[in-house]
């Protein structure tokens, strides 16, 4: 049995059809998209030393919660 051939240089043509999420992810004329500027504004940040670029100003978390103790229903089996 001959392997199958796929082409990976073929430009997907414009027939009108939404494309699922794999395949626009694998179209080989979408792959040189640049990136957006909010990313590149993040990747400035982060080279610069900038630490939780993302939190709008809010504060962070301080420090993190204990373990909270286990409080089973005592009618229900755990399987």
């Amino acid at each position: 049995m001959k392997d199958q051939h796929v082409n990976t240089d073929a430009k997907v043509k414009d027939d009108g059809v939404k494309r699922m999420p794999h395949e626009r992810d694998e179209a080989p004329d979408d792959q040189g998209a640049k990136p957006r500027s909010i990313m590149r504004q993040a990747a400035a940040d982060v080279d610069s030393g900038m630490v939780d670029t993302d939190l709008h100003n809010q504060r962070g978390v301080e420090k993190p919660r204990s373990d909270a103790k286990a409080q089973p229903q005592p009618n229900v089996k755990s399987d």
